[in-house]
C-alpha cells in the first residue's frame, strides 16, 4: 500500500498493539487522529524487499490539547522537566508498548512531541533493564 489516501485507523487493544506493533509510531502537537495517522504513514520508510509500505502500523495517539498553550506546555514538560518531576502516561505507555514487543523486530518512530514521548520511553524502558538489538 502506497497510497496515504487508504489508510484506515482502527481502535486495538494494549495487548494487540504488543502483539502486532511491529512499526510503533506515536504523534506529534497539534495533530488529530487522521493527520497522525498520515504522519505515521509518511514517516515509515519503504521495505527495501517489497518496495512497499508496511500494510500494519500501530500508532499511539495522544489527544491535542485544548489550547495551543497547552500543548507547548505539555511538550516543555515532557522535554525538561518530566525525567525529574515523573513521566506522563503517554512516556509510561509507550514504554510498555515497547517493552510488550520483547525481542521481536521493532520500528519505533515519532512526530514532533512524537520524539519526546520516544525519548522518555526509551529511558523509562532502559531503566527497567530493556534491551533490543532489533528495535530501530
Amino acid at each position: 500500500m502506497n497510497d496515504p489516501k487508504l489508510v484506515q485507523m482502527t481502535e486495538i487493544s494494549r495487548a494487540d498493539a504488543k502483539k502486532e506493533g511491529a512499526v510503533l509510531a506515536v504523534n506529534g502537537i497539534f495533530n488529530d487522529e487522521k493527520r497522525a495517522g498520515e504522519l505515521a504513514y509518511q514517516n515509515v520508510p519503504i521495505d527495501k524487499d517489497t518496495g512497499e509500505k508496511p500494510t500494519s502500523i500501530t500508532l499511539m495517539h495522544i489527544a491535542p490539547a485544548a489550547t495551543t498553550f497547552g500543548e507547548l506546555m505539555v511538550a516543555g514538560y515532557e522535554k525538561l522537566l518530566a525525567s525529574t518531576l515523573g513521566y506522563t502516561n503517554p512516556n509510561l505507555n509507550y514504554a510498555d508498548l515497547l517493552q510488550g514487543r520483547g525481542q521481536e523486530d521493532t520500528l519505533s518512530l515519532g512526530h514532533s512531541r512524537g520524539t519526546l514521548v520516544q525519548r522518555n520511553a526509551f529511558d523509562i524502558a532502559a531503566a527497567n533493564g530493556y534491551e533490543n538489538d532489533r528495535l530501530k
